[in-house]
């Protein structure tokens, strides 16, 4: 087998796929909708929130560990406008209180889906942590570019 010096796109295809329909099945354990009981409801809330920081700042200040690490969020908003959220929640290996869910540069209409797997190298991974609050509750805690923050530096 060849290998390319750069690696190939991740093969996404348009879906045709009612978007209402596609988050219940996301999100069948919270009732189809997207809640803090999980680290995709809490990564889509966040992302759906950015979408207008001046309507939703009280909901991005709920949603983030520590609000005022955001600032007014009009920076990250800009950064993620034109990303698309992973469906794929990504585990710490040092922590089951820590998740990663990714993020990225995806340039068709409406839903894609990926039909095979493939190397990421330009992604966003938002960090998602569960406090040392009783309950199922999630935050956000950073976003970092083409990596996964180690449990050390966000526990730290």
């Amino acid at each position: 087998m060849n290998e390319t010096p750069n690696p190939l796109p991740l093969p996404i295809a348009q879906s045709s796929e009612d978007p209402d329909e596609v988050a219940r099945e996301l999100f069948k354990e919270t009732g189809g909708e997207p809640t803090t009981d999980t680290p995709l409801g809490t990564a889509w809330l966040w992302h759906t929130a950015l979408g207008d920081t001046d309507s939703y700042r009280t909901s991005l200040d709920r949603l983030a560990l520590n609000p005022s690490a955001w600032g007014g969020y009009r920076q990250v908003a800009e950064m993620t406008s034109h990303l698309s959220i992973m469906s794929v929640v990504e585990d710490c290996e040092d922590d089951p209180d820590i998740k990663y869910v990714k993020f990225i540069d995806y340039s068709g209409d409406g839903l894609g889906r990926a039909f095979e797997d493939a190397a990421l190298n330009e992604f966003f991974a938002l960090t998602v942590v569960r406090p040392g609050v009783p309950g199922p509750l999630w935050r956000v805690w950073g976003l970092t570019q083409n990596g996964f923050p180690p449990a050390s530096e966000v526990r730290g």
